[in-house]
């Protein structure tokens, strides 16, 4: 997946990039501006404040998608035995 994507900003009245990582928006982490090569936004990132269930929806998320890479990893592994 791709760490950015463009939607419409209604307030601009123009497409703009946001961060693809639900988490960061949880968080009320936003891009500005175009990616670079890098992978950073051009113009830095823009916060805002967020409710604290969002944070703490974002910090489960987190949680998950890190255990479900490690039982994936596991199950790699585990294959391998067994062959």
């Amino acid at each position: 997946m791709k760490d950015h994507r463009q939607i419409f900003d209604p307030f601009l009245g123009k497409i703009v990039e946001i961060s693809s990582n639900l988490t960061d928006r949880l968080r009320g982490k936003y891009a500005c501006g175009p990616t670079m090569a890098n992978g950073e936004p051009e113009f830095g990132w823009r916060y805002h404040e967020s409710p604290p269930i969002q944070k703490e929806a974002a910090n489960v998320i987190d949680n998950l998608e890190t255990e479900v890479e490690s039982l994936k990893k596991e199950i790699e592994e585990a294959k391998w035995q067994y062959r």
